[in-house]
């Protein structure tokens, strides 16, 4: 089972701080990393700090709007925002979300100007892990009687099959390994802390993904599917999930 993700960050020397849509679709160069049960994607520096920018970028985001920022999570799924049910035009989300303001507040000091391109999916799943850490100090308990999957996300019966896979998948793990999902969340992107806790999460990875997957998957997906599947179960809830 191949499951890709498309991020793409573009800066360039252009207009103050500012930030456009981003509907196309772009896939990662296979550059994996030996010695670990899944092939996971290497990094460049500038991959990391990309990184890091949009997790600085998105807690500007939530911090500033909090209660859109859940209502666009309460409904969407992993690739797709419901902006009818938002009550906020596509053209008009990121001026409702200050996102401009917010790359400038993340940008480096000796920066002069920056210019980021990102898509809606992206930056919805970059919310929902700041919405799941600002809600959840502590890894979710799920008891032996928590249904692996959740079948009361939103939109959830009209899903794609990409989103609807990756739902399964996102719930999988959390379902087989709560502390170790939370625990990649909780260490900076990029970092060794983070590449240990993936590490430690590879029983839940191969029980979800199967041993058999070619996969290639790099940091920034997992991290972006345990978000979805961790403020998912932290939101929507089951019997024996945390609240």
């Amino acid at each position: 089972m191949r499951l890709l993700l498309a991020i793409a960050l573009l800066f360039g020397m252009a207009m103050p701080a500012s930030a456009q849509r981003y509907d196309g679709e772009l896939e990662n160069p296979d550059r994996s990393q030996i010695g670990s049960r899944f092939k996971r994607a290497s990094e460049t520096a500038g991959e990391i700090e990309t990184r890091r920018l949009q997790r600085r970028v998105a807690r500007c985001v939530y911090d500033r709007h909090e209660e859109l920022s859940d209502k666009i999570l309460a409904h969407s799924s992993f690739g797709r925002i419901d902006f009818t049910a938002i009550e906020v035009d596509p053209d008009d989300l990121f001026d409702a979300l200050d996102v401009d303001r917010c790359i400038g507040r993340a940008m480096k000091h000796n920066t002069y100007s920056m210019h980021m391109r990102i898509r809606f999916s992206t930056l919805r799943n970059l919310l929902a892990e700041e919405a799941y850490l600002e809600a959840n100090d502590d890894p979710l308990t799920l008891d032996a009687a928590t249904p692996a999957l959740l079948t009361n996300r939103y939109l959830y019966d009209s899903m794609s099959k990409r989103d609807s896979a990756i739902a399964n998948m996102s719930d999988c793990l959390v379902h087989a390994d709560p502390a170790g999902s939370h625990a990649v969340l909780a260490e900076l992107p990029g970092s060794d802390g983070e590449g240990e806790a993936i590490e430690a999460l590879s029983g839940a990875l191969g029980k979800c993904l199967g041993s058999g997957a070619s996969t290639g998957v790099s940091g920034s997906m997992i991290r972006q599917v345990l978000a979805d599947g961790l403020w998912s179960r932290s939101h929507f809830g089951t019997d024996g999930a945390a609240q």
